[in-house]
């Protein structure tokens, strides 16, 4: 709690924004220091395929396995659409300046927002010490719209961040690419978590995913004379769960 409550004085001092998406035992220190507000990480989930489900119900493997040809026929068709002209696609390579321009045009929207420049994608995601992570990018002609970036933990497939322009259509394509894909690798879900504008949660509802238990985070801004702050409307912040610091 001391080290904690020093790092808040830091921010503080400076008249910063402090902002943590804690983990494990956190949320009860924070609590304790009185900033464990209302505001949260918002987790959706969005099953690939069947089976994995099925058999935490139903003990026969026969019947498991007849239901889920129906269920994951059922889920290939619905996710079948398309309703943009962006091309989804893995982005190989090196994350170029496309990444930093799109960083540029979009953060303005909100107050707060990661800087997600090509050099911090790169360090962020191509140069973790021991996590592999894949980009998939959404593009109109050469232009970059939208990108997300997943890891395949096998169990699961987590989108870590969601971003790019306010264009549902394109962010649901691009949800819906990276399910087809890693539904075809035999991943039984997709899951995603964020602080957005209200109405992404109504794209990702399009999109086939569902709200589940949401994150503790922490948002608390400061003035300039290090006074705590009233915090501004959710849709002014912009995080995901890949700006945990890991």
């Amino acid at each position: 709690m001391k080290l904690q409550r020093a790092c808040m004085q830091g921010a503080a001092d400076a008249g910063f924004a402090f902002f943590d998406l804690p983990q494990q035992s956190m949320p009860a220190v924070y609590r304790r220091l009185k900033v464990l507000g209302d505001e949260r990480l918002r987790a959706f989930a969005k099953p690939l395929r069947t089976a994995h489900f099925l058999r935490k119900r139903i003990p026969s493997e026969p019947v498991v396995r007849a239901l889920s040809l129906l269920g994951d026929s059922w889920l290939q068709l619905r996710d079948a659409r398309r309703a943009s002209d962006c091309t989804i696609a893995a982005h190989q390579g090196e994350i170029g300046p496309d990444f930093s321009g799109l960083a540029s045009e979009v953060s303005a929207r909100y107050r707060v927002c990661v800087a997600r420049s090509a050099d911090y994608l790169t360090w962020r995601y191509r140069q973790h010490y021991h996590l592999k992570y894949e980009i998939f990018t959404a593009r109109r002609g050469t232009k970059l719209v939208a990108y997300a970036v997943v890891t395949d933990m096998d169990s699961y497939v987590d989108v870590l961040d969601l971003f790019g322009h306010d264009e549902p259509e394109v962010f649901a394509d691009l949800l819906l690419g990276i399910a087809r894909e890693f539904r075809s690798r035999g991943r039984p879900s997709l899951t995603l978590a964020l602080h957005a504008p209200q109405s992404w949660a109504q794209l990702l509802t399009k999109a086939g995913f569902r709200e589940r238990q949401a994150k503790p985070l922490i948002i608390h801004p400061f003035d300039d004379a290090g006074r705590s702050a009233a915090t501004p409307a959710a849709a002014e912040w912009f995080l995901s769960y890949g700006d945990i610091d890991y």
